[in-house]
């Protein structure tokens, strides 16, 4: 079950490049160009902020970059109140390989807020995020 296209999903991000390439498309279940989430280009850190609006459980979470503008190192991070934040996944030194799928599965967790949190980039683009996919447990 995919909790991300529940409906009531909302997004905040750090930065935008443009007023089309938002965070909300993250979670639009649509790939390509105007489909998805661009940071502004050349800046660390960078994050996007996804609210479920409810306590959800989950056990896997995916991400589908756009193109070289992908992570090299970030986290994933949870949070019940969107104040206090558990890192659950710590991700270093990923590849350059463009269209990229990071797909990972932990222990179950229960938050309502999920984080991605960039702290360097794989080229001297921005983040670029087609769709981010929560797994329900």
């Amino acid at each position: 079950n995919l909790l991300t296209t529940i409906e009531g999903v909302t997004a905040k991000t750090s930065s935008t490049a443009n007023n089309i390439k938002t965070g909300d498309k993250v979670f639009d279940g649509k790939l390509g160009d105007n489909n998805r989430w661009e940071s502004v280009q050349g800046v660390d850190p960078q994050w996007i902020e996804i609210d479920m609006g409810a306590e959800y459980s989950f056990n896997g979470l995916d991400i589908q970059w756009r193109g070289a503008a992908n992570a090299k190192t970030y986290t994933i991070e949870i949070s019940t109140d969107g104040e206090h934040w558990e890192v659950i996944l710590d991700i270093t030194n990923e590849d350059k390989t463009r269209n990229r799928l990071d797909e990972y599965t932990f222990e179950t967790k229960t938050a309502r807020y999920i984080k991605f949190h960039g702290t360097s980039r794989n080229s001297a683009y921005g983040y670029s995020v087609d769709e981010i996919y929560v797994w329900a447990a």
